[in-house]
């Protein structure tokens, strides 16, 4: 799915844009929700409406364009997706959140699907790969100076790894932070050579370790541990012993964190319920069981409105939860059974073609497309990204699912003749 003309710079920039909006930079600067509040899970304003609107009117006749094109199978059920997210008006508690929240992410889908036919994944991943650094090495520069918007005020007083103020810089919440300069520190070690390499990967740590969040940590670790594996399970013989070492070492973890369990939630300033978190995917396996195949509909749980289903959802006395704190518990009690269906399909599928491509042509981008779901999925388990309204992992995963067919015969040949002639030479020529 070659794009029939190359993406010029006005309109990468626009891309651009869209992708630090989606990051959360529109939320950081345009809204008047305090830091540290979950800045970013709610907060609204005028100017921040109004942003997101001109977005949306500017992106949605260079998607609608595309359609002259020709539609694959995929994309059909990715539309079909986006209707089932918008027929939730007819059973929704909140209608009117459900078809404001549900136009929002069937645009940020057919935003996906556009970049996907104007930038190829290498040239998308470049995108994205430099507008998150600017993010994380401005937004770190402002923290440190003092901005009150790039520093994120944590009410449970917890402190970095070295020792200053929270700093979530450009993005809308402290685990945003951590995370997306997670995502740029994967793309700096595959994409990059030489010392801007070194540099900028070290930079993006030092982002993630400003950022205080755990789950930015787990997450560096988890995509640094995807770039050195995957590579290495290229031969099927070596994904079956892959696997079954994973599911050993799963368990082990498992095991070791269960004895040990105290002592490490304690350094990482977290208690036995993961801040509250146990509680609150129990809530979202009781909205579930009570409406199983179609669910509560894309936004008819959580708001604002002292009606709104989710306000039960209390893991303390002072704190309502906005979300369920894990993306798939979240599809499943806002879209049912169905919807939770459809929602694996796009993420297996967007990661098995990414895996297969990056074993099959042992292209950067592929390696670092597959990191990067890896390291989604992985910490969607205990945050709600993946299918999140204006939300930079949500473009993520559609990018990558509209993107990534299987690699041709020519291009695997290809991949398969830069391999042999990258291995050593083991026998003496004549």
């Amino acid at each position: 799915m070659k794009s029939w003309k190359a993406a010029g710079t006005t309109e990468r920039l626009f891309i651009a844009l869209y992708l630090a909006g989606a990051a959360g930079l529109f939320a950081n600067l345009l809204t008047s929700k305090a830091a540290g509040s979950d800045s970013g899970e709610g907060g609204s304003s005028t100017m921040f409406v109004v942003t997101w609107l001109v977005m949306y009117v500017i992106a949605l006749p260079l998607a609608t364009f595309r359609f002259k094109r020709n539609v694959y199978a995929r994309e059909l059920i990715a539309l079909c997706f986006c209707l089932l997210v918008l027929a939730g008006y007819f059973w929704s508690a909140m209608p009117g959140q459900t078809i404001r929240v549900g136009l929002s992410l069937t645009m940020n889908i057919l935003f996906a699907w556009y970049c996907s036919r104007r930038l190829s994944v290498l040239e998308f991943c470049s995108v994205l790969m430099w507008t998150l650094n600017g993010m994380v090495v401005i937004g770190t520069l402002l923290g440190l100076a003092g901005l009150p918007t790039a520093i994120y005020i944590d009410p449970l007083a917890r402190a970095n790894l070295l020792g200053t103020p929270l700093i979530q810089g450009l993005f809308s919440h402290k685990i945003y932070a951590g995370y997306y300069a997670t995502i740029a520190l994967v793309l700096n070690v595959t994409l990059l050579r030489g010392w801007r390499r070194y540099a900028l990967s070290g930079l993006m740590l030092i982002g993630v370790a400003l950022s205080g969040s755990s789950v930015g940590l787990a997450a560096a670790f988890i995509g640094l541990t995807a770039i050195f594996v995957i590579p290495r399970l290229r031969d099927p013989k070596s994904r079956v012993l892959g696997v079954s070492v994973g599911v050993f070492a799963v368990a082990g973890v498992t095991v070791f964190f269960q004895i040990l369990s105290e002592g490490v939630i304690t350094a990482l300033g977290r208690d036995a319920t993961l801040t509250g978190r146990t509680d609150i995917w129990n809530y979202a396996i009781q909205f579930w069981s009570e409406k199983p195949l179609l669910g509560w509909a894309y936004g008819g749980i959580f708001g604002d409105s002292p009606s709104a289903p989710g306000q039960i959802v209390r893991p303390n006395a002072w704190y309502v939860a906005p979300h369920f704190h894990d993306v798939y518990l979240q599809v499943a009690a806002e879209l049912g059974t169905i919807g939770l269906l459809a929602y694996l399909y796009f993420v297996l599928t967007a990661l098995l073609r990414t895996l297969g491509n990056a074993w099959a042509t042992g292209r950067r981008a592929d390696l670092a497309s597959g990191a990067i779901l890896v390291t989604n999925y992985a910490v969607g388990i205990v945050m709600n990204i993946g299918l999140r309204y204006n939300e930079l992992s949500t473009l993520l995963l559609f990018f990558f699912f509209f993107a990534a067919p299987l690699a041709r015969r020519s291009e695997v040949q290809s991949g398969r003749t830069r391999m042999h002639a990258a291995a050593p030479q083991t026998t003496v020529p004549t």
